[in-house]
């Protein structure tokens, strides 16, 4: 019930990050070319026997192919420094039909790279291309012709040649995640050669190829337990932290939760942590929270790295957030890292996306971390200026932390933001996921503002829908239901809330999970002996 709006978790750092480059900081070869092309001369200028692309679109083949697949590696590179998409694309078109695995790589991974330099309209535009449809084509046509269902290569190749290969699918995987293309075709191939060649892989190679499952929900977790005994069998310092927290994030993202694996990488990453960045820190820490595994040492190490010599300030907002969300829902409290980082986020208050914003005030909320009190009149400053732009589930994490306060005294424009919410939502109550719904109407029972017509509004929206809720939001909502009649013993109140909640909980005890059936039965034992009698009697019973 106390779950925060959900994280891109974000792996929206980590695909930044390789945007520069995807290989790790201990491999910073130059990719686009060292998968197999010459790393030579970068001149556009073709060498004999080849017309070069601003002459004529035609490629003349070479009886040395060699010569011609790195001239055309050396066209795309240097198109792509022009930073222009349509030349790019115009290059890598015009030798759309010469092209081997090491160009195709380079072609789909300097358009991934050149993408992240753009807008996200230019962006749009430049995947709705029709030379980007066909470069698509060309690559998963390629590949799939190359690569057996079973991880095989259909045809024989030369060793010097085979030493690229996973490279190349490395490459091209990353890249099509980057760009949010999804040709589950491709992944499924490269998959299966992956886990047919996991010891010709660098560790970079293979952190790059997870994340990119990950980050598009591809590979079921027979894939990702497949590699679980090959990252145990590592030897120490063969993964880079980097890596290290690359992979962990890609399990965190696919929810595979492998406790040796993650145990592994603790013990390695907390000797670390110490020559981890921001965004190593951040996401791995969450990585670790959303497989609900709680780390005491790495956790301290993460946050001691954090706070060393001012690194918490090179924070980005969605590391700062991420950071703290780790820690409150493994229940670790830090006061040292969260005092540091509420500093940050009070001083770049403006600069915070909304869930960003959600997410921090429910992570200081659950830990009742001290710094919350200078951190939560700023924040909420900032989301009642900007209310129209939040999502449901962010404002009902923001409500839900800022009820854990005493509304009326601890800050000052706590109590306003509960009566300015109706306004901006009451006609997108149907937007809100029952989680949502029950979180909010609790929030305004323990803020004592539920005697608005926009609480009613709440309620009959979750009553239309009960079926609807899982059972920890069913337990939500009945604990503020069951505070309010406290509260407001009438009939009315017990009458119209209470008894079709109490009755819809009880055709769904056998649902129940041990730990919400004992926030359950802890609510129930809040009801005077009268209610527990008549409207609650059903429900006491079954839970019984």
């Amino acid at each position: 019930r106390e779950a925060a709006p959900s994280i891109d978790g974000s792996g929206e750092a980590v695909r930044q990050s390789m945007a520069r480059d995807p290989v790790s900081k201990d491999d910073r070869e130059d990719t686009s070319e060292d998968a197999g092309a010459s790393s030579g001369d970068a001149s556009t200028t073709p060498p004999p026997g080849l017309v070069s692309v601003e002459d004529s679109s035609t490629v003349i083949p070479l009886l040395n192919s060699d010569r011609q697949h790195k001239w055309i590696n050396r066209q795309i590179t240097a198109a792509a420094e022009t930073g222009q998409f349509d030349w790019l694309l115009h290059v890598i078109q015009s030798h759309l039909s010469s092209m081997n695995l090491i160009n195709f790589s380079t072609a789909v991974h300097r358009v991934a790279k050149l993408a992240l330099c753009s807008s996200v309209q230019e962006r749009e535009q430049l995947l709705n291309q029709q030379e980007m449809w066909d470069l698509k084509k060309a690559v998963v046509s390629y590949v799939t012709n190359a690569v057996a269902p079973d991880g095989s290569w259909r045809w024989s190749r030369r060793p010097e040649d085979q030493v690229s290969e996973m490279r190349c699918l490395s490459i091209i995987c990353w890249s099509c995640a980057t760009l949010r293309i999804r040709e589950e075709v491709l992944f499924t191939r490269a998959a299966a050669a992956s886990r047919r060649r996991l010891g010709e892989m660098k560790p970079f190679e293979l952190s790059n190829m997870l994340w990119s499952f990950a980050k598009l929900s591809f590979g079921e977790a027979s894939y990702f337990e497949a590699i679980a005994p090959y990252l145990l069998r590592r030897a120490d310092g063969q993964f880079s932290p980097q890596c290290l927290s690359t992979i962990v994030w890609a399990f965190g993202t696919a929810k595979v939760h492998q406790p040796l694996v993650f145990t592994s990488f603790a013990r390695e990453l907390v000797a670390n942590a110490h020559a981890m960045a921001p965004q190593g820190i951040a996401n791995t820490a969450w990585a670790f929270a959303r497989v609900r595994r709680q780390e005491a040492p790495l956790f301290r190490a993460l946050a001691e790295a954090a706070t060393r010599n001012g690194v918490v300030w090179t924070f980005k907002p969605q590391e700062l957030s991420n950071t703290v969300w780790a820690f409150a829902t493994v229940g670790l409290p830090h006061p040292l890292l969260f005092d540091c980082m509420a500093d940050v986020a009070v001083s770049r208050r403006w600069e915070l996306p909304p869930q960003n914003v959600a997410n921090m005030l429910w992570a200081y909320a659950k830990l009742l971390a001290p710094a919350r009190t200078r951190l939560f009149p700023p924040l909420l400053e900032v989301t009642a200026s900007r209310l129209e732009q939040y999502k449901p589930q962010e404002v009902s994490a923001i409500l839900w932390a800022v009820a854990r306060e005493d509304v009326s005294g601890s800050f000052s424009n706590a109590k306003l933001f509960f009566l300015q919410v109706p306004r901006h939502f009451e006609a997108r109550l149907p937007d809100f996921t029952s989680q949502a719904l029950a979180c909010m109407a609790e929030a305004f029972v323990l803020a004592e503002t539920d005697n608005i017509p926009f609480f009613e509004a709440v309620m009959n929206e979750s009553l239309s829908r009960l079926w609807s809720f899982q059972p920890p939001s069913l337990c939500t909502l009945l604990r503020g239901l069951v505070v309010r009649v406290k509260r407001h013993p009438s009939m009315a109140t017990r009458a119209v809330h209470l008894q079709p909640v109490c009755a819809h909980i009880a055709q769904r005890v056998g649902e129940m999970q041990p730990h919400n059936m004992l926030h359950l039965l802890q609510t129930l034992d809040l009801l005077p002996p009268d209610i527990k009698a008549s409207e609650a009697k059903d429900l006491v019973e079954c839970a019984a």
